[in-house]
């Protein structure tokens, strides 16, 4: 079964580029092309992507709001993000904002295939020269997250803690 792509750069030699090393990996076909996030927004009601490998530097709409405009409208379909950026923060924010990957535009071709092959698998990916980034981030961020506080009642902690003792 073929997989469906569909490119958003606003560069179109880019888009060429992608396309042609895509034709090249058997088992998925570009379906469609936009240039802007507004663009991409149409042709995703239209075509309905499996796919959909997005710039986050464009013109008009942005990558990263075209992303959370994607994901309220058509949630199934996987986001790869391809870009130039290594910024941490940026990084979490699309995936915090659903994107299923993150893939570097000095990428080789077999890397490419492998995200897409993670992706039409129901798995995440990242390019390997930012995993070391997100993870940093990440635990960054789990060390300066305050605990969660509980929601429970007086009376409910009260049972928990006789509960506890056995009682």
């Amino acid at each position: 079964m073929t997989c469906n792509l569909l490119l958003v750069d606003d560069h179109s030699l880019i888009r060429a580029g992608v396309r042609a090393l895509v034709l090249d990996i058997p088992g998925y076909a570009v379906v469609g092309e936009a240039n802007d996030g507004a663009q991409l927004l149409e042709l995703v009601e239209a075509l309905a992507p499996d796919i959909v490998l997005l710039d986050l530097s464009m013109k008009h709409t942005g990558g990263l709001e075209a992303l959370r405009r994607l994901k309220a409208r058509r949630p199934q379909s996987k986001v790869l993000i391809l870009s130039m950026h290594t910024d941490p923060d940026l990084i979490m924010q699309t995936l915090e904002s659903g994107a299923h990957g993150y893939l570097l535009k000095d990428t080789t071709a077999t890397e490419l295939e492998q995200a897409l092959a993670a992706l039409r698998n129901n798995e995440r990916y990242l390019s390997p020269a930012i995993a070391h980034t997100v993870i940093n981030q990440a635990l960054h961020l789990a060390r300066n997250t305050p605990p969660p506080r509980h929601s429970l009642t007086a009376r409910q902690l009260e049972i928990l803690r006789l509960i506890v003792r056995g009682k």
